[in-house]
């Protein structure tokens, strides 16, 4: 079977980006209804993504195991970005006197390419599952080929619109503005092309791997080249919470006990804390009257006015933003072969390939029954899955 589920639950999440793209496309021609499809959107999927990895870390008996024995990942990383959040936004005078502005720009800053690495290990994670299903070679050369162009097309969207954007307002030349972004489109969709042609090479070629390709590519090569480069963002931003949501839904399906009671307080503190930061940040922007996609985008130093109350929303929010990608690189390290024994079952389901589940100990109780797998992440150490 060469879909993840089958391909009705795949078009429906994995393949989103395909009618995500067409709505996408018919708000463009709508400006009015934009603002609100997409507040639906990320109303939807933006909390539900975040709160995921936390119920699978706590809620999944195969996930508690894991966390125990690897308690560096699931829980001193996230609380040393919220802890280097909080700490940028609160240092005294006496230690740095820069204005919170230039905190926040900071922080922004450190958000984009965070966030942009997180999209390209999504991506190279849905193939590295597309490759799984249809039983391709796990050395192939080609692997090194999918990491470039996911690392490409994350890039294409979520970071150099913005630094294209930034330059043009510093007055660069729109002629050199625009040659980069034909050079980047051009190289995006070369290495797109040749992702296809090493896929039609495989003995066991995956066309749902090569639909996922050519859509990302479309959609981020519009990203460079369209109109509106921002909203396109949040075309992506959309696709990558919908495929996590997809995801963690199906690793609580095929879990041996499903979620536990445990799991949901954990999750409910998380989005509580996180809904508590952003109403003020939400309401201090549109006390400024920002336009919508900008008060989507827009960074928050404008908001300097709004004092304590500020601060600490903004550090609630970048933190647990900054703690979610962190968790999420603990839940989805493919290259550790205990997350593998624990993941892929999970996500593949019981007619996949699996590894075994760990003991209470953390350890692997059992052979590997796929080798496979375990040979998967040799040179994959960068790929993350929500």
């Amino acid at each position: 079977m060469p879909w993840i589920g089958s391909a009705a639950w795949d078009l429906g999440w994995i393949q989103c980006g395909l009618w995500l793209s067409a709505g996408h496309a018919a708000l463009l021609l709508a400006p009015t209804a934009f603002a609100p499809a997409y507040a639906l959107a990320f109303l939807l999927f933006w909390m539900s993504h975040r709160a995921g990895t936390i119920l699978l870390s706590f809620g999944l008996r195969e996930y508690r195991a894991l966390a125990a024995a690897q308690p560096g990942r699931f829980y001193l990383a996230p609380a040393a970005w919220f802890a280097f959040a909080s700490a940028v936004l609160f240092a005294p005078a006496w230690i740095t006197a820069e204005p919170l502005e230039r905190r926040l720009l900071l922080l922004l800053i450190i958000r984009f390419g965070y966030n942009a690495l997180h999209f390209a290990g999504q991506h190279y994670g849905v193939l590295s599952l597309y490759r799984l299903r249809a039983r391709q070679d796990p050395r192939s050369a080609a692997k090194g080929v999918d990491k470039a162009f996911c690392f490409a097309a994350a890039g294409a969207s979520m970071l150099l619109p913005f630094m294209l954007d930034a330059a043009a307002r510093m007055s660069a030349p729109a002629n050199a503005l625009s040659g980069v972004r034909g050079a980047a489109a051009a190289a995006l969709l070369t290495l797109a092309a040749w992702v296809a042609v090493n896929e039609r090479a495989e003995g066991r070629p995956s066309w749902p791997k090569l639909l996922y390709v050519l859509t990302l590519a479309a959609v981020s090569a519009f990203a460079l080249l369209g109109p509106h480069p921002e909203r396109t963002a949040l075309l992506i931003a959309v696709q990558h919470y919908v495929v996590a949501t997809g995801l963690c839904t199906r690793m609580v399906v095929h879990s041996t006990d499903g979620l536990g009671r445990r799991a949901w307080t954990p999750a409910t503190a998380f989005a509580a804390l996180f809904a508590i930061g952003l109403v003020p940040v939400l309401l201090g922007y549109r006390s400024a009257h920002i336009d919508t996609v900008d008060w989507l985008f827009a960074s928050w130093w404008d908001n300097d006015e709004l004092g304590l109350a500020f601060r600490l929303s903004a550090a609630l929010v970048y933190g647990l933003s900054f703690a979610h990608n962190a968790w999420d690189a603990a839940v989805f390290r493919f290259r550790d072969p205990a997350v593998r024994a624990v993941s892929v079952p999970l996500l593949l389901g019981p007619d996949g390939p699996r590894e075994p589940a760990l003991t209470g100990g953390g350890r692997l109780a059992g052979p590997v029954e796929a080798l496979e797998i375990a040979r998967l992440a040799d040179g994959d150490r960068d790929h993350r899955l929500g």
